[in-house]
């Protein structure tokens, strides 16, 4: 009969140790014997691993991975043992019958006498036979005592190393690596060849995996401390054999979940750029990010924005005498990100000139907007810049990036969405407003430039129609013009064309 992990064996044991056709039971005429059938991680019988067919004796104990079995024989264990009074065993034979007989041989006295020192002789022998017999069985039961005591004590520090084997196991399968080695080396010294090997290789993983828990355990404490850079350095170098895969996974992702918490205290600072304590601690957010995302695009425009807001308020602008023109020193001052440096600016002229009383309202109404950012839809957005560039004069202010990156994020997934459905002109649009928010960003400009491309193919075609379907012409350059900028080759030829049609 096959014993392994596979339900189609005789006896099956759902142990991941175990393989699935471990051990092979065959009746011989020795007894049952037991043989390994290739498994992974080999077979004992009593604490000694076998590689041929090995006959089991009744007790004897089958180690396969994680899971032990007993051998038990219920003839041999019912079968009754015939013991002398110093309870050693003995055979089955048969004492010999004694016969006895009355009848008595007349002898004459000189063979009397002969038997007589014959009988002397042997008794004599007997006696010195019987003395060293009985000797020689004391001896004989201490040594089985001592031998039984001697066993008793084998058999108890074997089922010990195998407890403590067991709790080293354990110990590793709870990711407790250094408890684990403490105990194996234990096992080991006291007897080298326990498992076959197998200590060995579990004291050789331990040994690899110590430092990567190490490393662990400190990036979970910095990541409880909010210090990312160092966590992410504790967290590259785990190796990248590990067995502590799903450890390293969760570290990883308790540190992806605290960046972004970092990331949303950023963005509660950005407003409060009238105090200077509060944009140090906007740039070291920004830093520690940096330390474990070089590149991150958040990180970096926080470290720009903090970085020049306390340039300017430990270097305070001085405004000119008695400017002509005393709203543009305002305009800069908000656009430079000091939206309280250019209120105060705006109250101190709003007496004798209109356009500092209009920055006023202009600048508290920004700001009461700013302050619901996260719930703004895209239109509203659009309008926040707007009033941004209003406020300024035309340049985009140090307090619109992120409304600018939320524009960006809104549209341009709209635009690409429209573009693969083919409606160019939808597609335009929405890239239109990705360049308003950021006139550099590359996906828009390529969704403009590929429907350019795209215009160039309707107006042909309208143009080819404009005589015999002016109709369909028509539809064909209203599509051009929203595909296309003012300015355009085919914007201006499709304008032209409608108005000679619409005559």
């Amino acid at each position: 009969m096959v014993i392994g992990r596979s339900a189609d064996n005789a006896i099956a044991i759902p142990d991941t140790s175990v393989s699935r056709k471990h051990v092979l039971l065959r009746r011989t005429p020795e007894g049952w014997a037991a043989s390994d059938m290739g498994s992974g991680n080999g077979t004992m019988v009593n604490s000694s691993a076998i590689a041929e067919e090995t006959v089991l004796n009744n007790g004897d104990v089958i180690a396969m991975g994680d899971t032990e079995l007993q051998y038990v024989d219920e003839a041999a264990a019912q079968r009754p043992a015939r013991r002398n009074s110093s309870g050693a065993e003995l055979g089955g034979g048969r004492r010999p019958v004694v016969r006895s007989s009355r009848l008595r041989n007349q002898e004459d006295p000189e063979a009397k006498a002969k038997k007589k020192k014959l009988l002397i002789r042997i008794g004599a022998v007997a006696v010195v036979l019987m003395a060293g017999f009985v000797g020689f069985k004391i001896i004989q039961n201490k040594r089985n005592e001592a031998a039984g005591a001697n066993a008793a004590i084998v058999a108890r520090t074997m089922e010990q190393l195998r407890t403590m084997n067991q709790e080293a196991r354990n110990l590793i399968r709870a990711g407790k690596w250094a408890d684990a080695k403490a105990i194996l080396e234990q096992v080991q010294a006291a007897n080298p060849t326990f498992g076959g090997g197998t200590v060995q290789q579990y004291i050789a993983k331990t040994e690899q995996e110590i430092p990567n828990e190490q490393h662990l355990l400190k990036a979970a404490e910095f990541i409880k401390l909010a210090q990312i850079t160092e966590a992410h350095k504790e967290l590259i170098q785990v190796s990248s054999d590990t067995l502590q895969t799903e450890r390293r996974e969760k570290v990883r992702s308790d540190l992806e979940a605290k960046i972004d918490t970092r990331l949303r205290d950023a963005r509660d600072l950005v407003p409060m750029s009238s105090e200077l304590a509060k944009m140090k601690e906007l740039l070291a957010i920004a830093n520690d990010v940096l330390g474990a995302k070089e590149d991150h695009r958040d990180a970096l425009e926080f470290k720009e924005t903090a970085t020049k807001t306390i340039d300017r308020l430990e270097h305070p602008f001085v405004a000119p005498a008695a400017p002509k023109t005393p709203w543009i020193p305002v305009q800069q001052q908000f656009q430079n990100g000091d939206q309280a440096g250019a209120v105060a600016m705006a109250n101190a002229c709003a007496g004798q000139f209109k356009q500092c009383k209009a920055l006023i309202g202009q600048i508290q109404d920004f700001n009461e907007k700013n302050k619901k950012l996260e719930s703004l839809g895209p239109a509203e957005l659009i309008a926040l810049l707007e009033l941004d560039r209003k406020i300024t004069g035309g340049q985009p202010s140090q307090l619109s990036k992120p409304i600018a990156t939320r524009v960006v994020t809104a549209y341009y997934l709209k635009a690409t969405s429209a573009k693969s459905k083919g409606d160019w002109g939808q597609a335009v649009e929405y890239a239109k407003k990705v360049l308003q928010a950021d006139s550099g960003h590359p996906g828009a400009q390529a969704i403009i430039s590929e429907a350019r491309g795209q215009s160039r193919e309707l107006y042909l075609r309208g143009y080819q129609l404009k005589d015999g379907n002016p109709d369909e012409a028509i539809t064909f350059f209203k599509q051009v013009m929203q595909m296309t900028v003012k300015g355009d080759e085919f914007h201006e030829k499709a304008k032209s064309q409608l108005e000679k049609l619409k005559q």
